[in-house]
């Protein structure tokens, strides 16, 4: 990375340990958002105002069969975030 100059920087937090601490009733949704408030953070740190997540087909069948199944709702991921 640094023989490209690209900028690298690694988090780390204990999701499934706090997962476990605070018994959510869905560990899917519980990670996603506490990794999702992660990048956020990290993004925010480094005074960047976008971050891009490389997603596919099978991200969106699969939050969009989630959605369907345990909310009753017909969505999916946002196309667009803005980091605040």
């Amino acid at each position: 990375m640094a023989a490209l100059g690209v900028h690298y920087l690694y988090e780390e937090q204990p999701i499934l340990e706090q997962a476990a601490a605070t018994d959510p009733t869905s560990i899917c949704s519980f990670c996603s958002r506490m990794k999702r408030g992660r990048l956020y953070a990290a993004a925010r740190s480094a005074n960047y105002n976008v971050l891009a997540l490389g997603q596919h087909l099978d991200d969106l069948a699969e939050t969009f069969i989630m959605a369907v199944f345990h909310n009753g709702r017909l969505r999916s991921m946002k196309a667009h975030y803005y980091i605040r």
